[in-house]
């Protein structure tokens, strides 16, 4: 295997998945999109012209409603109204959004009063909807309604269509339609950001960068690494070592000044109070002579351990393993981090 085959072939395990996932989103969207914009676009059938037995489900309606009976049930987003067909007076189910349930609490109202010899109701709920069927539980309150309301279940049956007129603000439809186009737009284009960058190798950047300013032998490193240690995303020879990070960085030993690895802990917690969990992630953190530092992914601890027992081998003049004090040189004083690296590189030799 050259060092080229090497560096696509992680490059295309790290970024096939992804191209994949943001392909997919850009479908789904898509689809969502599509269908949005023709529910939007669906030609509207005024509700208040048909009885009963011509409504038909998956049907988008005009409704311009004038009376609704009463409340059969509610949840997070809207509540279940009941309304009579005008045409032939058969009653049928209405979604109606929480923006909208002020105006169909005054049709209702308005009803109640009506139908104990009050005036006709002067409030009209104006919207359109999709015609669906009623769910078992959503049909069973609906005749529960009724049955409290001193109907029996045989005459709801002969009185009432368990349908449900899924009710939407006027551009709720056609919002839905943009948003859902422009989440797909943007996942299309991040899958395809993704597969440009692929196809012009820019994950390999630093590595190109590092070998042509060194003037380094690709053959050579490919031989190097041959023959060493290879963790799931990082490759290390006797001379060189490769991280697959994005993008892919090209560590020469002769650079090392300090090396140690690093645990992080998160804790996850439900509605940000609760504990629920923890996710222990260990990494092996290289650091340069440039005060660069780059770290490399590890499943477990001894792991990192394993990383590290190697490159000791390789490296013995380096520092090792992570203290307060070497952070504060790190931080404070690197220079004197890179001759006392030096002075123990010249004692080793």
């Amino acid at each position: 295997m050259s060092l080229d085959k090497r560096l696509s072939k992680h490059a295309r395990k790290g970024r096939l998945p992804l191209i994949i996932l943001f392909a997919a989103l850009a479908a789904i969207f898509g689809l969502a999109a599509f269908a949005s914009y023709n529910d939007a676009h669906a030609k509207l059938h005024g509700l208040m012209e048909y009885n009963g037995s011509q409504i038909r489900t998956g049907t988008w309606y005009e409704a311009n409603l004038h009376y609704i009976v009463g409340g059969y049930a509610e949840d997070k987003k809207g509540l279940y109204y009941i309304a009579p067909l005008e045409q032939d007076g058969t009653y049928l189910g209405i979604y109606v959004p929480k923006s909208m349930q002020s105006t169909a609490d005054k049709i209702m109202d308005e009803t109640m009063d009506y139908l104990n010899g009050g005036s006709e109701p002067t409030t009209y709920l104006k919207g359109r909807g999709k015609l669906t069927n009623m769910a078992p539980k959503e049909k069973e309150y609906f005749i529960d309604w009724f049955e409290v309301s001193g109907v029996s279940s045989l005459e709801v049956g002969s009185m009432a269509v368990y349908y449900k007129l899924d009710m939407v603000e006027g551009k709720s439809a056609g919002t839905d339609a943009i948003i859902f186009g422009l989440v797909a737009a943007a996942s299309l284009a991040i899958a395809a950001i993704i597969l440009i960058r692929f196809i012009g190798k820019k994950y390999r950047k630093k590595v190109d960068q590092t070998i042509q300013e060194r003037g380094l032998n690709p053959d050579f490193i490919e031989e190097d690494l041959n023959g060493g240690l290879k963790t799931r995303v990082a490759d290390f020879g006797k001379h060189y070592a490769i991280l697959y990070n994005s993008p892919q960085q090209l560590v020469d030993y002769q650079d090392l000044v300090w090396v140690y690895k690093q645990k992080n802990t998160t804790t996850h917690k439900l509605y940000g109070v609760i504990p629920v969990g923890k996710t222990v992630a260990h990494a092996v953190v290289l650091t340069t002579r440039d005060k660069k530092q780059m770290s490399t992914t590890v499943k477990k601890e001894a792991e990192a351990d394993e990383v590290l027992q190697y490159l000791i081998a390789q490296v013995p003049y380096a520092l090792y393993g992570y203290t307060e004090e070497l952070a504060g040189v790190y931080k404070q004083n690197f220079e004197t981090m890179i001759a006392a690296v030096d002075q123990r590189k010249a004692s080793n030799v």
